[in-house]
């Protein structure tokens, strides 16, 4: 019967513990999909802020969620560097040889590149 007691008395200890962890937890995740445009068909765009990375001297690579209409999201990676006129993007998958785009112009462009510098570290 003691060999019982103290099994269970462990048994509530270690629940309780478990429990008291759990309450207690003040670990929060940084990162976030922060909303930066809607399409009119109901489509938006998120910036993905744990993939923001500033390269010294060059600009800003940062991953974005396009999420159409119908809620199938794909993922596409952007680099935006700032020039003559203002900044400019471009799709990483071009590689490095492929053109850069105004950013001006594009509302898409414009609200995304608020959003990275807003969230950039």
């Amino acid at each position: 019967m003691l060999k019982v007691k103290k099994m269970f008395t462990a048994l509530m200890l270690g629940l309780s513990l478990a429990l008291s962890s759990q309450m207690f937890d003040t670990n929060t995740a940084a990162a976030q999909d922060v909303w930066a445009y809607s399409f009119k068909d109901g489509g938006s765009i998120y910036v993905m802020s744990e993939t923001i990375w500033h390269e010294k001297y060059r600009g800003y690579h940062v991953t974005i969620k396009d999420i159409d209409w119908n809620g199938e999201c794909g993922k596409v990676k952007l680099f935006f560097a700032q020039g003559e006129g203002g900044w400019w993007y471009k799709d990483e998958r071009a590689g490095r040889t492929a053109p850069m785009t105004k950013v001006s112009g594009d509302p898409k462009m414009e609200a995304i590149i608020k959003v990275v510098l807003q969230y950039a570290k």
